[in-house]
């Protein structure tokens, strides 16, 4: 039913939030919701949103991503995109029978693309890897991890403008050695989310 071309190219200009299910997965594989719903937390070890139940994933910005809000994975429905015409590079190099699906064969059917793209702009270039945090760790690392996300919100609070950056960095190094890397990355993106 579904392919396996996520629904949105990173490297193409969108407004996409950087943990999103459209980055990873294709149209219909994931569940669209106005805002954010109590039924569809973070997952603290992966920082995606799915739902509590049947652990199926979401977006919650339909207008970031061209998709109306459906529930299209949990009912199992493709959403509805304009057709788009086919590059001309593709009719000449590919088989007849991926141009031309046989009508109403959802698994030959041609992939679907985002209405009205914007322009690629080029690809990010990657951060250059941070050097070991060197400074006093804070101290009160909780021992559940949910219990990170508060304390980490707390020192924040507490920090001035100038001091955020290190008061960050120095609770992700102390949370490190205490829980799992994935797990922390999982809460310091639903902090910086506000979530």
């Amino acid at each position: 039913m579904h392919t396996s071309v996520p629904f949105i190219d990173d490297a193409t200009d969108h407004g996409a939030c950087w943990f999103c299910p459209s980055l990873r997965l294709p149209a219909g594989a994931f569940d669209v919701l106005d805002r954010p719903s109590q039924d569809y937390p973070f997952d603290d070890a992966d920082g995606f949103r799915y739902h509590r139940v049947t652990r199926v994933p979401a977006c919650v910005h339909p207008e970031r991503i061209g998709l109306q809000a459906g529930k299209y994975r949990s009912e199992g429905r493709l959403p509805e995109l304009p057709e788009l015409p086919v590059p001309v590079e593709a009719v000449e190099t590919a088989p007849a029978a991926a141009v031309r699906p046989a009508p109403g064969d959802p698994a030959t059917a041609p992939a679907r693309s985002l209405p009205a793209r914007r322009p690629r702009r080029p690809k990010r270039t990657p951060m250059p890897e941070l050097a070991p945090f060197e400074g006093p760790l804070p101290p009160g690392v909780p021992d559940r991890i949910d219990d990170l996300a508060p304390w980490i919100r707390s020192l924040l609070a507490d920090a001035g403008p100038d001091r955020l950056a290190d008061v960050l960095a120095g609770a992700e190094a102390a949370a490190r050695e205490r829980f799992p890397d994935e797990s922390v990355l999982g809460v310091l993106r639903r902090v910086l989310a506000g979530g």
